[in-house]
Parts: C-alpha cells; sequence; structure tokens
C-alpha cells in the first residue's frame, strides 16, 4: 500500500474501525440476532437478503418487522431495518393546449406528492394575457391511471381558452 500521507495503510486504526462496521451477509435475521454482544458495535451495518439492518446500541424498540432484539435480549441494543427513501422518479413531455387546457392520462406516474413544472415552448393562440400555467386534477396512480391537466390562466384565475402554446412538463416524485 502507499505510505503517502492520508492514505490508509494495513492495520490502521480507520481500517480496523471501519471493519467493525460491517457485520456481512446473513442468511436469517434469527442469525443476524444470535450475533453476541461482543461482535455487535453501534452502526454497524449487515445484510439479511435485499434488507439493510443498523444495529443501534441505544435502542430499545420492542421487536417487529423493522425491529430485531438480540438474542441475548439486552435492554438496549436492537437491530433497526433501514428502509431505502424512494428515488424519486423524474418525467418529463411536451403537450400542446387546446382551448387553453390539456390533460395527460398516458404514460405518467403520478403520485401524491408529485410536483409538476411547465415551460412554454412555443406560444399558440391568443396567448398574451396569460400569466400562469397551472396544474390541476391532479390524479393519483400508475401508468395509465395517473393524470394531470394544466390550464392557461390570467392573474385573476381566468382561464385563457385561446392559448394553443406548446409546453414541456416535467414531473418529479
Amino acid at each position: 500500500m502507499a505510505s503517502s500521507r492520508g492514505a490508509l495503510r494495513y492495520g490502521d486504526r480507520a481500517a480496523r474501525e471501519v471493519s467493525e462496521r460491517i457485520a456481512g451477509d446473513f442468511a436469517t435475521t434469527a442469525a443476524l440476532q444470535a450475533v453476541g454482544p461482543k461482535y455487535r458495535a453501534d452502526g454497524m451495518m449487515a445484510t439479511v437478503g435485499t434488507t439493510i439492518w443498523q444495529f443501534n446500541l441505544a435502542s430499545t424498540a420492542s421487536a417487529g418487522a423493522t425491529v430485531l432484539v438480540p438474542s441475548d435480549s439486552p435492554t438496549a441494543g436492537r437491530w433497526l431495518s433501514l428502509v431505502a427513501a424512494a428515488t424519486p422518479q423524474i418525467q418529463s413531455g411536451t403537450l400542446t393546449l387546446v382551448a387553453g387546457t390539456k390533460t395527460i392520462n398516458t404514460g405518467v406516474v403520478i403520485t401524491a406528492t408529485s410536483r409538476i413544472f411547465f415551460n412554454r415552448t412555443a406560444q399558440g393562440g391568443t396567448s398574451t394575457a396569460v400569466a400562469n400555467y397551472d396544474c390541476t386534477n391532479k390524479t393519483a396512480g400508475a401508468a395509465g391511471v395517473g393524470a394531470f391537466t394544466v390550464q392557461a390562466s390570467t392573474v385573476a384565475g381566468v382561464i385563457v381558452n385561446t392559448d394553443t402554446s406548446t409546453l414541456d412538463y416535467l414531473i418529479v416524485g
């Protein structure tokens, strides 16, 4: 290994500390629960199948689907399932307004927390009074079920039914 300043060398304290945080892959949750106190460390990570578990030395949570109590039943110290945060889905497309409105209901996945953004790429019809392109009637669902409607409106909220502009849309989440 390199001996230059900042490089990790065999036996280096940092390398040992990192290795102490990796428990490895276990065939069953029972096997993970059987890891003895001598071999458990706060923050240690382990996997059982596709589930990632982290040992929390201070936890006193009750056993359940996301909490494993070690076999020796300590007062504190639990294996906690790390639920991966859902990766936000990003979708995009182009639409053309018809009489100031357009519903997109094919090929998009919409969730309750989806954010939809619009950018006018080509002006169409009489759209000089348009101040907003608003998302209305958002319906959560998978492709073929999820839908949203965009509407051209003035600052006062009046629909501009002469707007036939082309918009790009971006859906996040």
